[in-house]
Formats: C-alpha cells, sequence, structure tokens
C-alpha cells in the first residue's frame, strides 16, 4: 500500500516512525493478469489458469504471490514469485496481504507476526513481537516462559492486551508498526536478488518460477 501510514491511528503517530520508506509496497496472493496495451488489471484472488496477453500468447503461472516492489529512485517493479520454488517468500507475502487487506486488530498482528515468522528463525526473533503474539494467541495463564511474562509486564502492566485502554492501544500499535517495518526490510532484503530473475512478461513484471 502506498498509504500504509493510514493503518496507525492518528492519536499513535506521533510515537511511531512514519518517515520509513517502505519497499513492499503491496502485495497480494496469486493473481491473474490481464493485459492490454494501456492497462494492467490484477485482481486479488484466482486459480492457476492461462493467462492471455495481447499479442495472443498462453502462458500458465503457477500458485503465486505478487509483491510489488519500490527500488531505487522510486521505480517500481512487480513481482510474481512461484511457492513450489520460494516457500518462505511466498508464505511471508501471503500472511503480509492478509495483516494489510483483512481482519480485525488481533488477526492482523497475527497475520503480520506470521510472514515474521516465515522469513526470521527462532532465535532471531525481537522478543517484543513475540511476547505481543504470545499474548494474543494464548489465555494469561498459559504464559508461564519468563521472558515473555517480563516483557509483557513491563510494556502492558500485566499479560493481557485490552484494546479498551488507551495505553494499551498506544503500545500495541507502536509494536504493530514496528512489526511491519521489520518485516518490509527482512523480506526486501529476501526478494531483492530476485529482481533480475525469471522472465519479464511485459515491463515491469517478473515472473519467478
Amino acid at each position: 500500500m502506498d498509504d500504509l501510514n493510514r493503518i496507525i491511528p492518528s492519536e499513535f503517530k506521533k510515537f511511531v516512525d512514519l518517515n520509513y520508506d517502505f519497499r513492499i509496497v503491496d502485495a497480494y496472493p496469486t493473481i491473474e493478469i490481464e493485459l492490454d496495451r494501456k492497462h494492467v488489471s490484477i485482481p486479488k484472488y484466482y486459480k492457476s489458469k492461462s493467462h492471455r496477453r495481447t499479442n495472443g500468447l498462453q502462458i500458465q503461472l503457477p500458485e503465486s504471490i505478487y509483491l510489488e516492489v519500490k527500488l531505487e529512485s522510486e521505480r517500481r517493479l512487480w513481482l510474481i514469485i512461484s511457492r513450489e520454488k520460494y516457500p518462505n517468500i511466498f508464505n511471508a507475502g501471503i500472511h503480509l496481504c492478509e495483516s494489510l487487506h483483512t481482519g480485525p486488530r488481533f488477526q492482523k498482528y497475527l497475520e503480520l507476526y506470521k510472514s515474521y515468522e516465515s522469513i526470521t528463525t527462532p532465535n532471531a526473533r525481537d522478543i517484543e513481537f513475540s511476547a505481543v503474539r504470545h499474548s494474543i494467541s494464548h489465555a494469561s495463564r498459559q504464559l508461564t516462559k519468563q521472558i515473555v511474562v517480563e516483557k509483557l509486564t513491563e510494556v502492558f502492566g500485566g499479560l493481557s492486551i485490552d484494546l479498551s485502554k488507551y495505553g494499551h492501544r498506544k503500545e500495541f500499535f507502536i509494536r504493530y508498526w514496528n512489526l511491519l517495518i521489520a518485516v518490509d526490510k527482512l523480506l526486501f532484503n529476501a526478494v531483492s536478488d530476485l529482481t533480475t530473475q525469471g522472465s519479464e512478461i511485459v515491463k515491469g513484471i517478473r515472473v519467478i518460477r
């Protein structure tokens, strides 16, 4: 999305880095591409099928994730990355898409965390991100890991997150935004070597399968 800062309620925008330059502009699941000389139409969902280009050539797209990537000098590139060839990137993109486009607040965070999990190892994950995920996924009585308990108590004053409380909402959205930035950096790093791979089916759209 070009206007990602709309995700954060206006009352909390002063607490986050709105100047961060997102490189993964948007993400959609496997897509259908309809091309003519002046227009590219990309619906959100489809089943694998043949796709017709302007010259009548039929191409077969595998199950893929569509990522719109911003390169240097604001240039945009659309990558269609197959699940079979790059499963971790595919999963990260799918969950990022779900977080950006669907779901209530807690579900958006859980989907974003799944994206984060797809492109990180357990030892590399930030405890703040993980602690929030544990809190909204489990009952308080199930949270027994000391480092999780300590972090939740430090940030939220307890083990549960109550979005009816201003302080809890503020801390929750700060961490959601910071996690979004972390995912953007990790995912862009993962796809940056792919921007010249695969085949260009039309200018600015590359299929990597």
